[in-house]
C-alpha cells in the first residue's frame, strides 16, 4: 500500500513516534499509491496531536488523495470536529471539492455527523454546495435517513427545491 513509518505512526495515533519520525527527517507529505498523505491518516484517526504537529512540519493541509479527498473531508466522514478545528485553522478549505464534486459537508451530512456538520455550517460552509450531479448536503441527508440534519441544514440555508442532474 505504499505506507512509509509516519504513514504507519499517523494511522495508530502515535505521537511520540511520529516526533521522533519527522525529528531524523521523515517526509511528512509523502504519499501512497492511492494519494494518501500521513496527514489523511492522522485526520481521520482523530488524533488532533499529530494533526497539529504534521501541520508544524509543512504537511499540505489541502493535499487531496486520488479521489480528491482532502484531511477534512476524511475528518468529517469520522466526525472529528477538534481536528477539523486544528485544519481550518491551518488554511483548508472549507468547501474542498473532491474530483466529483463532493465538499466536507456532503460527507459528514452522508454520514449522519450531525457535530461535524453544525462545526461546518458554522464556520461558513455552503450547504448549497452541489457536486458533479447537482446534489447538496440536502440530498445527501435526505437519501440517508439523517432527519435531524436535513432540519439543521434547512434552518441554515439549505435550499429544499435543488435537482439533481
Amino acid at each position: 500500500n505504499g505506507y512509509t513509518p509516519l504513514h504507519i505512526a499517523a494511522k495508530k495515533n502515535q505521537l511520540e513516534i511520529g516526533t521522533t519520525l519527522l525529528e531524523y527527517g521523515a517526509e511528512c507529505n509523502t504519499v501512497t499509491r492511492q494519494g494518501i498523505s500521513p496527514l489523511h491518516l492522522a485526520a481521520q484517526e482523530g488524533s488532533v496531536d499529530l494533526v497539529s504537529l504534521l501541520l508544524t512540519k509543512q504537511a499540505n493541509v489541502n493535499m487531496g488523495n486520488k479521489n480528491g479527498l482532502t484531511p477534512l473531508h476524511l475528518a468529517a466522514q469520522d466526525d472529528r470536529a477538534g481536528v477539523a478545528e486544528v485544519l481550518l485553522n491551518h488554511g483548508a478549505e472549507i468547501d474542498a471539492q473532491t474530483k466529483s464534486g463532493y465538499t466536507p459537508l456532503h460527507v459528514a451530512c452522508h454520514y449522519g455527523n450531525m457535530k461535524m456538520a453544525n462545526f461546518l455550517l458554522e464556520n461558513q460552509a455552503k450547504p448549497n454546495a452541489k457536486t458533479k450531479n447537482g446534489y447538496t448536503p440536502l440530498h445527501q441527508a435526505a437519501q440517508q435517513g439523517h432527519t435531524h440534519i436535513i432540519n439543521m441544514l434547512l434552518q441554515y440555508g439549505a435550499s429544499p427545491n435543488e435537482l439533481t442532474m
